[in-house]
């Protein structure tokens, strides 16, 4: 991964890529940084927003626990995520998704897609509901 952020880190996907495997290792920091890097290159893109939904999922919710001071960073930067959607620093993962569908018109059928497998993702009660969005999703498609 070292590798391919030393010679790519202006590339979208590896930035998208370096997130995900840090959050996998659960580096929240290391997570962050390559999340702002590709919120930057494009936040509009469906694989940065399943990335950054998750980011706030696991580590806004309280279910990972975090030193203090690695806290205190992540809720700092993660207000800054929410207020570049458009929301209050309190705002969910959930509704973080219900921004980005609506930024999107719910037109875009990736967009579709993104939100209705975080959605799954956030609210694991509501995972069948996605589902059925996606199944009319494919029936407006056709």
């Amino acid at each position: 991964m070292r590798t391919l952020l030393l010679h790519a880190p202006a590339e979208l996907r590896v930035q998208v890529l370096a997130c995900q495997l840090a959050m996998a290792r659960s580096k929240p920091l290391l997570a962050l940084r390559a999340l702002r890097k590709a919120l930057s290159l494009g936040a509009a893109d469906a694989q940065v927003h399943r990335s950054a939904a998750r980011f706030l999922h696991l580590y806004r919710a309280g279910g990972a626990a975090l030193a203090p001071a690695v806290a205190t960073v992540v809720e700092r930067h993660s207000a800054q995520i929410l207020a570049a959607a458009g929301l209050p620093t309190g705002a969910t993962a959930e509704a973080y998704n219900d921004a980005f569908l609506a930024r999107a018109g719910g037109g875009a059928a990736a967009a579709a897609v993104a939100h209705a497998e975080v959605r799954a993702l956030v609210a694991p009660a509501q995972a069948a509901a996605a589902r059925e969005a996606l199944a009319s999703l494919e029936l407006q498609q056709a």
